[in-house]
């Protein structure tokens, strides 16, 4: 047991564990809307990043190494799934600041930014034209794997798995491999949104890379919110 539990505190992850904290808001439980959700982010995340001691401030929507997952079926432009080959991909929906301040460096494209922010109201229905990401970014094994021959910068990739799908979504960037299930699971293909392009932004996970201790940085954190909202837990 011991010799398995020292292993596991080996692994490489592919992101920073040192100096970073996490914690959750889910503006919802105070009436906000998806509008609201946004800009309450957005807020957030533009006080931490100027709060004394932090380095880096991103949010994601699926908390990371705790067995949660997101997984979507998608079409990868100019790939042709083979009989019975799994198109399912890890998701999460992420804000700019997510990859520095996990230690995930871009190795291709670029980040997101307020280019990749929501400029209207999200789709009602499967058949609406308009999708409700523009954008995406990926992570090595996903390029390697789709696009063995060339740069996946450019390509573009869809929801669903069907003949005749879609893709509308462009690939923006390529980031390092990282692990997301859970500390056991081998790295999988992974592809990421910009959370304040969602249709529906709801909860999600802080992340703070801070040269403070845990307790100093935490009690910053809650200050902020609170800042913002006093009745947010």
């Amino acid at each position: 047991f011991i010799r398995t539990l020292a292993n596991l505190t080996t692994v490489n992850l592919g992101i920073r564990t040192d100096h970073l904290i996490t914690f959750e808001v889910d503006p919802s439980r105070n009436g906000y809307d998806t509008p609201r959700t946004r800009q309450f982010a957005k807020t957030l995340l533009a006080r931490l990043q100027t709060t004394p001691g932090v380095d880096a401030a991103g949010l994601a929507t699926v908390r990371i190494l705790d067995g949660n997952q997101w997984s979507s079926g998608m079409t990868i432009e100019g790939y042709q799934m083979k009989p019975r080959e799994d198109n399912g991909q890890l998701c999460n929906a992420i804000s700019p600041g997510y990859f520095k301040a996990m230690g995930m460096p871009i190795v291709a494209g670029r980040d997101f930014n307020e280019r990749d922010e929501s400029v209207g109201e999200p789709p009602k229905n499967a058949d609406d034209e308009t999708p409700e990401f523009r954008v995406a970014i990926v992570n090595e094994l996903f390029a390697k794997k789709y696009f063995p021959r060339g740069n996946a910068v450019g390509r573009r990739i869809g929801f669903g798995g069907n003949p005749g799908t879609k893709t509308p979504i462009e690939i923006v960037g390529v980031v390092r491999n990282a692990k997301y299930t859970d500390v056991r699971s081998e790295v999988r293909s992974q592809v990421f949104f910009p959370y304040l392009e969602a249709g529906d932004a709801g909860g999600f996970v802080v992340f703070l890379r801070t040269t403070r201790d845990t307790e100093s940085a935490f009690s910053a954190a809650r200050q902020t919110v609170r800042g913002l909202d006093q009745n947010l837990p």
